[in-house]
């Protein structure tokens, strides 16, 4: 018997043993832990921040959620663009029939191998479809990258995914990773349409948000104001429903007048207030992105 031959063979079947797990982990962090199969899912994404390096965790409030998303496997044929949604799975319905919110526009990319999908400060932090939809299976949601190009209809039978769990006002990755995030470029179309300072501009946080930490037991609305730091300067920032914005509205309803006039003078000034209040959070709703069916 050559010992040899077989000591070599050995060695050679635990150096890939040892590869195919580690690539396994990279690319489905802990995937055992999801409860659920997707059939139509080819690939996984990468989650990236700012700086172009990989994230597996952050908060809700963050805007945006994530600063890019990169799939590992290649967009189809005929396909330019990419763009991030989330999906909330449920127990016994298909995939297919999830709802889904869109959390990015459409980005162009420059590497077919890897699409990416790209934020800017234009898109919404996780918060807000954490609020509209939250997640009803193990506190999971799904990510899914779907691609478009003009003239087309969006190619939606198979996609990229990452799964994120969801904690308090926190979010992990279960499963996904296993690309860099510099493979390539992305630009979003906001960085085409809209103002430099709607998508380039670090902005506040929780002054747009109106739904406190779930873990909390707080009323929605009860966030306390915060400071957020942008570009090494800090800013303190109100809350819509907190009590710096609720003393906000009583000094513009006038609580100290005298006279008969003074109730009349704080219900007029509360009506104004409320009317300002409720229009400047249509205007920033109308302008987020929208659940998808």
């Amino acid at each position: 018997m050559n010992i040899r031959f077989w000591l070599t063979r050995i060695a050679l079947a635990s150096a890939v043993t040892v590869g195919v797990s580690a690539v396994s982990s990279t690319a489905f962090a802990s995937g055992s832990s999801v409860p659920f199969t997707d059939p139509n899912q080819v690939g996984s994404l990468t989650l990236c921040n700012s700086h172009g390096q990989p994230i597996t965790s952050g908060s809700l409030l963050t805007v945006p959620f994530v600063w890019r998303a990169v799939s590992s496997a290649r967009v189809p044929a005929g396909y330019t663009r990419a763009t991030l949604y989330l999906f909330q799975p449920i127990q016994h319905v298909d995939p297919g029939d999830w709802t889904g919110y869109q959390l990015t526009d459409d980005a162009m990319f420059s590497n077919a191998a890897h699409p990416m999908a790209q934020a800017t400060y234009a898109d919404a932090p996780l918060i807000w479809p954490d609020h509209t939809m939250p997640p009803y299976w193990d506190d999971l949601y799904q990510l899914r990258m779907v691609f478009s190009s003009p003239n087309k209809q969006p190619w939606s039978f198979s996609y990229p995914t990452a799964v994120i769990k969801v904690t308090g006002n926190t979010w992990t990755l279960v499963q996904g990773g296993g690309s860099s995030c510099t493979d390539g470029t992305a630009k979003s179309m906001e960085s085409f349409l809209l103002p430099k300072s709607e998508t380039a501009v670090p902005k506040g946080t929780e002054e747009e948000i109106p739904y406190a930490d779930r873990t909390a037991g707080a009323k929605k609305g009860s966030v306390s104001p915060s400071t957020t730091q942008a570009g090494g300067s800090s800013t303190t920032t109100a809350v819509a429903g907190s009590s710096s914005s609720r003393s906000a509205s009583a000094a513009l309803a006038g609580t100290s007048s005298s006279g008969g006039g003074s109730s009349a003078g704080a219900i007029a000034g509360g009506a104004i207030a409320a009317l300002v209040l409720a229009g400047a959070a249509a205007l920033f709703v109308s302008r987020r992105r929208r659940r998808v069916v």
